[in-house]
C-alpha cells in the first residue's frame, strides 16, 4: 500500500496565512483542493494533526513554539470544516494523543512518526507532505527489510529522499534529532547553543562521534576550537548546564516513533 501521511496543520497554516486568513474561505478551498490533487496514485491518505492542546515539549522547554502566533476561534473552526470535509472525502483523520506520563500532548508530527513506524513495519510505502523540517528525520531508503519513506516539501514540492536529506545536512536522516540538538530550530524556539548553526552542529557531531551529548565529554569539548574557533567554543565550556540542555533539547527534536493510543491498521 502507498500511503500520504499529511502534516494537515502545517498545510492549513500555510493556506491561512497565503489567503489573508478567514478571507472568502479560501484556505479551506486551498487545502481541499490541494489534498485531492495530491491524493492520486496513493492508496490512502492519512491527515496527521495536532489536538490544540499544550505539547509535551514544552514541558522539557518552556519557550517551545512561544513565538507562534496565537490562533483565535475563527480559525479553529476553520480548520475544523476542512478537516470534516476531508474526512468526508474518505481521508483518515488521527489526532495527537495526550501523554499524561510525558507531561503534555503529542503532536502532529509525532502522529506521522508512529504511522511510519506502523507502516514500515506492515510493508507499506509512506510519502510524508509537511513544511515542517523535523519530519525529515523520518526519511529512509528502500531496502529489503522495509520500504522507502520519502518527504515532500510543502515549501518547494519537492519530494526529499534520504539520500536527498543527507547531502543537505551533511548527516544521515536519523542523526537529525543530533544535529537538532546543537543547533536548534528557530521556528520551534529552541537554541540549545547560542552562535551554532546547522553547519558548524555538523561539524561538531563528527567530533563528538555522532552524539550531541558527548560533546560535553572533556576530550570533546578540549578540541572543538578547531570547529568553531577559540571565542565560540570558550563560550559553549562556559554553558553550566549544557549537557542538560543537550539532553532537553535532543528529545523536543525526536519524533516518537510509537503512539499506542492510535490504531493504523
Amino acid at each position: 500500500m502507498r500511503i500520504l501521511a499529511i502534516d494537515f496543520n502545517s498545510l492549513f497554516a500555510r493556506n491561512w496565512h497565503a489567503s489573508g486568513g478567514a478571507e472568502r474561505g479560501e484556505a479551506y478551498q486551498r487545502t481541499v483542493q490541494w489534498v485531492q490533487t495530491a491524493r492520486e496514485g496513493y492508496d490512502r491518505v492519512a491527515l496527521c494533526c495536532d489536538s490544540g492542546q499544550k505539547s509535551y515539549r514544552v514541558a522539557l522547554w518552556p519557550e517551545y513554539k512561544a513565538t507562534r502566533p496565537a490562533v483565535d476561534e475563527m480559525y479553529r473552526e476553520a480548520l475544523r470544516r476542512t478537516l470534516e470535509r476531508l474526512r468526508r472525502d474518505a481521508c483518515c483523520v488521527f489526532v495527537a494523543p495526550n501523554l499524561p506520563d510525558f507531561g503534555g500532548h503529542a503532536e502532529g508530527d509525532d502522529v506521522i512518526g508512529a504511522l511510519c513506524g506502523w507502516a514500515t513495519k506492515a510493508g507499506h510505502e509512506v510519502t510524508i507532505a509537511s513544511g515542517d523540517k523535523d519530519v525529515l528525520q523520518l526519511a529512509r531508503a528502500a531496502d529489503e527489510a522495509q520500504p522507502a519513506i520519502v518527504c515532500l516539501s510543502l515549501n518547494s514540492g519537492k519530494v526529499l529522499t534520504a539520500e536527498d536529506v543527507a547531502k543537505s545536512y551533511g548527516v544521515a536522516p536519523h542523526l537529525l534529532p543530533e544535529l537538532f540538538a546543537l543547533c536548534g530550530d528557530k521556528s520551534d524556539n529552541y537554541k540549545p547553543i547560542p552562535g551554532v548553526g546547522e553547519a558548524k552542529a555538523a561539524e561538531l557531531l563528527r567530533a563528538a562521534g555522532g552524539s550531541a551529548v558527548a560533546l560535553t565529554a572533556p576530550e570533546v569539548l578540549g578540541k572543538i576550537h578547531e570547529v568553531v574557533g577559540d571565542a565560540l567554543a570558550k563560550k559553549i565550556r562556559e554553558i553550566p548546564d549544557l549537557r542538560d540542555r543537550l539532553i532537553r533539547a535532543k528529545r523536543v527534536a525526536t519524533i516518537l516513533d510509537t503512539l499506542p493510543q492510535l490504531d493504523f491498521a
